[in-house]
């Protein structure tokens, strides 16, 4: 690889990096909650960002918030999935907020190891998963507040998984480089975490599903099966949005490098 490939490789992988890190200052003091909220049958963390914050992937910050308040009537969240009516919720007005440096160091890598999430994570390969070529079809907004996606060239938005902990994504003029862990495969509803690693970055439109598609490499953290096999669903985490690929058996399977 050329001097001027390999630094633009190294500047998105640090750019990628950036943008993955929650949004908040890590310090000693305990969050200041200018509102409380009282979990509701029906309610999940997507849906209680984005009525506070405008944003369905701030749940990230109600999580740190609570876990972070040594008030105890805030109940630690330690998994964003779940939720149960009677909780209450820190509510944090600042766009920033301070958490307990032992509670920093569960919401994100330490700086000065850079490991990736995926080097706690277990990686069983799914047969049912890898060596197919799956194309996606829409996103389904599952209640939150954003527009349903339907794909009208799935062919152009490809998701190839090996057994190796490898993925390869063509998002419509530019492909994806990353490495995912799945595991759980004796349950219906299957555990994965995709990282997305070096692309190429080009422009294709400003009617490309490009950002859309990209948007599902992280938040996406489970996937299940459904038409015998022939359809996988990846569901976001804190009961955010569903995205629907399709076995596409007539698309050639690509090398990944």
């Amino acid at each position: 690889m050329n001097p001027k490939k390999s630094l633009m490789v190294i500047l998105f992988v640090i750019f990628m990096f950036a943008l993955s890190q929650p949004a908040v200052l890590l310090a000693q003091e305990e969050p200041q909650c200018t509102e409380t909220y009282t979990v509701q049958a029906g309610d999940w963390l997507s849906k209680i960002a984005e009525k506070y914050y405008g944003d369905i992937f701030a749940y990230d910050r109600l999580v740190s918030a609570a876990n972070a308040n040594p008030d105890d009537s805030y109940i630690n969240i330690e998994n964003p999935d779940l939720i149960e009516p009677g909780w209450t919720i820190c509510i944090v007005s600042d766009d920033t907020m301070t958490v307990p440096a032992d509670e920093a160091a569960a919401i994100q890598p330490t700086p000065e190891t850079g490991d990736s999430p995926l080097a706690f994570k277990e990686h069983t390969p799914d047969p049912d998963l890898i060596d197919k070529v799956w194309a996606w079809e829409r996103r389904d907004p599952n209640g939150n507040q954003i527009e349903e996606i339907i794909v009208s060239e799935p062919e152009r938005h490809l998701l190839t998984f090996t057994a190796d902990g490898t993925f390869l994504a063509k998002v419509d003029c530019n492909n994806v480089l990353g490495q995912y862990a799945s595991s759980s495969l004796e349950l219906p509803q299957r555990s994965i975490f995709m990282e997305a690693g070096p692309t190429t970055m080009v422009f294709c439109g400003e009617d490309s599903l490009d950002v859309q598609m990209s948007q599902m490499f992280g938040p996406a953290q489970n996937y299940q099966f459904e038409e015998d096999g022939a359809v996988v669903k990846f569901s976001w985490v804190a009961a955010g949005p569903i995205d629907y690929y399709r076995l596409r058996g007539d698309i050639e399977l690509p090398s990944v490098p």
